[in-house]
């Protein structure tokens, strides 16, 4: 189980599994939120233009609640 806590600045996140390093979900994280999940591997950016690059190259689609 992977944890992502007390993050100091707007923070996304690619939630991976660990067989074939498919992307299983992302979103973003404000200053004082906390997430825990099931997925081994969290990939974390404050690049949003860098984030956003790598899901487009994943072929996901942002949700435009997220831009």
């Amino acid at each position: 189980m992977a944890k992502l806590e007390n993050v100091q600045e707007l923070t996304y996140f690619i939630l991976r599994n660990e067989e074939d390093f498919n992307i299983e979900s992302y979103g973003e994280m404000q200053v004082g939120q906390y997430l825990e999940t099931i997925h081994p591997i969290i990939d974390t950016y404050t690049d949003k233009s860098e984030w956003e690059t790598i899901l487009e190259n994943a072929g996901i689609v942002i949700e435009e609640d997220l831009v």
